[in-house]
This record gives C-alpha cells, sequence and structure tokens, in this order.
C-alpha cells in the first residue's frame, strides 16, 4: 500500500511515462505524398473561342524547342493557324504565325500559308510577295510555289482600273515570265496590256509566245494578233470606207477568229450588235434554249431573240472583245448589224458625202 505523502510523486511519474510513450510511438493519420503531375493548366473554351497555345491545352513541352528537330510543337501551331484561318479569324491567325516564327523560324510552308491568308483578305499584292519570299527560302517547292503565284498574279492583273499603273503590270508580269517562262496566260496579260496602250508590236510579239504555249488560244487571240497587225500598219485614227446602199449604211467585219469578212449594216440607234442566223451557223454557234432571251423591237413588231456573246468584233484594227449580240432570222441579206454594244467603245465620226467612217481612239474600258 503506497503512502499518501508518496502519492502525489507516484502521479507525477505516471504522467512523465505517458508523456514518453507518445513521443517514440505517435498516433498520427497518414500523411499523402502528392504525385508528380505534367504542367498542364485547362481552359475553358467557350463556343467559337480559338484556343491558342498561350491557353496551353497541350502538355507543355520540357523545354522551349529551339530548332524544327522536334516537330510536335511546330505542327501543333499549324493546326491552330489552320483552324483560325477556317473560322475567318485573319487576325489570330497572323499573330499565330508571327509567334511560330519567333520559335522556330522562317519556313516556306508557313509563308505558303501567310500568304494564303493575304489572298483571303484580298492583299494580292502582299501574297505574291510572301510567296516569292517563300520561293527564296526553299527553292526546292517551286513546284508548289508557281501555281499559286500564277493564281495571284493573274487576279492582281484582273483587278478594277487604278488598283496598279500600266508601268507597275508591266513590271509584274516582266518578273514572272523570267521566273516562270513557261505559262502562257502571263504572255496573254501582256499582249493585251501593251494592245490597251497602242504599243502593237509588243502586243503581236506576246501574243503569239502564247499561242506557240497553247494552241487551244488560237479562237481567243487570233482576233487580237489581227486587229493589232491591222493598227501597226494603219497607225492613228481608223478610217474605214463605207457603201451606202439608199439609207442603209454597211462595213467589212471580222467576227471572232473566222478568216473571213461579214458585210454588216451600221445602226447607231441599235443597242444591241445582231448576227443573222446563217451567220452564227457560220461561226459555229449553237442556238439553244439554255441561251438566254430578251426582247427587240423589229419591223415585224416585238419579238423574242436569243442574247448570245461575240468573242471578237473587228473594224480594221478596231477591236472590242465580249461584245453582246442578238441573232435574229434575216437581216434583208445581210451578215449583221453594228449596234451599240460595239460602237459605243469609241467616239465616232461618219463622213457619207465621203463615203468613210472615222473611229477614234478606243475608251480605257476595252
Amino acid at each position: 500500500m503506497i503512502s499518501f505523502r508518496w502519492l502525489p510523486v507516484f502521479i507525477l511519474g505516471a504522467c512523465a511515462g505517458y508523456g514518453l510513450a507518445l513521443f517514440f510511438h505517435p498516433e498520427q493519420p497518414p500523411i499523402e505524398v502528392a504525385q508528380p503531375e505534367m504542367a498542364t493548366v485547362t481552359a475553358a473554351k467557350q463556343p467559337g473561342q480559338l484556343i491558342t497555345p498561350t491557353q496551353e491545352t497541350l502538355p507543355r513541352p520540357a523545354r522551349k524547342p529551339q530548332s524544327l528537330a522536334s516537330p510536335e510543337p511546330e505542327a501543333a501551331y499549324i493546326a491552330w493557324i489552320r483552324e483560325a484561318v477556317a473560322k475567318h479569324e485573319f487576325s489570330t491567325a497572323l499573330d499565330l504565325l508571327a509567334e511560330a516564327a519567333r520559335q522556330f523560324g522562317i519556313s516556306a510552308p508557313r509563308l505558303i500559308l501567310r500568304a494564303e491568308i493575304q489572298q483571303l483578305r484580298k492583299d494580292l499584292k502582299g501574297a505574291r510577295a510572301t510567296l516569292h519570299q517563300a520561293l527564296a527560302v526553299d527553292p526546292a517547292m517551286a513546284e508548289q510555289i508557281y501555281p499559286l503565284l500564277r493564281v495571284v498574279v493573274t487576279a492582281l492583273m484582273r483587278m478594277k482600273e487604278g488598283a496598279l499603273t500600266f508601268d507597275e503590270k508591266v513590271q509584274i508580269l516582266s518578273r514572272e515570265i523570267i521566273d516562270d517562262p513557261g505559262f502562257a496566260t502571263y504572255y496573254t496579260l501582256l499582249g493585251r496590256l501593251y494592245y490597251r496602250h497602242e504599243n502593237y508590236a509588243d502586243a503581236i510579239t506576246n501574243l503569239e509566245y502564247a499561242l506557240q504555249l497553247d494552241h487551244t488560244r488560237t479562237a481567243l487571240l487570233s482576233p487580237l494578233i489581227t486587229a493589232a497587225r491591222e493598227r501597226l500598219a494603219n497607225p492613228g485614227r481608223i478610217e474605214l470606207p463605207i457603201s451606202s446602199h439608199g439609207r442603209t449604211l454597211d462595213v467589212d467585219v471580222r467576227l471572232n477568229d473566222a478568216p473571213q469578212q461579214f458585210r454588216f449594216i451600221l445602226d447607231t440607234g441599235a443597242s444591241y450588235t445582231a448576227i443573222s442566223s446563217r451567220t452564227a451557223q457560220r461561226l459555229g454557234i449553237v442556238i439553244s434554249q439554255e441561251l438566254p432571251v430578251i426582247q427587240v423591237s423589229t419591223a415585224n413588231g416585238m419579238v423574242k431573240v436569243p442574247l448570245i456573246t461575240l468573242n471578237a468584233v473587228n473594224l480594221q484594227g478596231a477591236l472590242v472583245e465580249q461584245v453582246p449580240a442578238i441573232v435574229l432570222s434575216e437581216l434583208n441579206g445581210f451578215d449583221g448589224l453594228l449596234g451599240l454594244s460595239f460602237l459605243n467603245h469609241f467616239n465616232i465620226d461618219i463622213n457619207q458625202d465621203e463615203g468613210k467612217l472615222f473611229l477614234l481612239k478606243p475608251s480605257t474600258d476595252q
């Protein structure tokens, strides 16, 4: 039996022993050790929002690629860029292209992508310059780049008046011909350009070379070559003899690429140029039910007639291409009628006393 006076000592010892037991055998809950995870951030994508590299929905590489040796990151950029282009988010696509260039350097495929965006934004000058840059970066891609350049340059030449000056167009086409001499369209465009500016010798040279490269253009270019030769032989204003049959004036006309001439009535009051059914047959024009029909006034009253387009109408070098014309069953023995759809392209003067028709310089819309 423990003496009462020793009781405090006993209690103090018991407390000390219990404290030592807790120190050497702790009963704590287990600590969970976090497993290492890949550094990714999930970005909430709103409808229509493009996920960009800064939002990092893909695993982040261990270190920034220093070259194109690691294609996966660049492929991701290309995918993002194409997605932006498909959505017509061109500013985003251009920003991504700039970021890719900073990370991976310049590459011809990405320059081609940039040119595609510029073309979609109607920046044809910029697209052409970018494609030439791509060609300089990687000449081995010439077979892929030249067809793209052909489309861009052709569209650039066909932009409305004022977009480029005559000298700018000549310079562009001349450069493209040096780089891509086998493309007939460049010579065709240059020949037409020279013809409109009355440089008929250079027009003939380029148009004939276009025909050498592509014989299928004969029907299209032969009338223009013939007209250029006639203008070269008779410089200045065009002077044509006209015949008078009572109150009717008539002239000889060349149509399309037909070698023979056709006898036409000259009628400054008629809205449309017209040809007879027989002339249409001689030109190989098929009158089908699919052709548009218009209503015109004739000596027999209002009639519906088919509307066609003549590739070329040429009066001794006075040439107009793509002339709207109607087809009439009969024209009092004449092959056709020359109306305002042709004559409006010129300043005309008729001297019946001298039997001459004067066609002054054609308007610039030819």
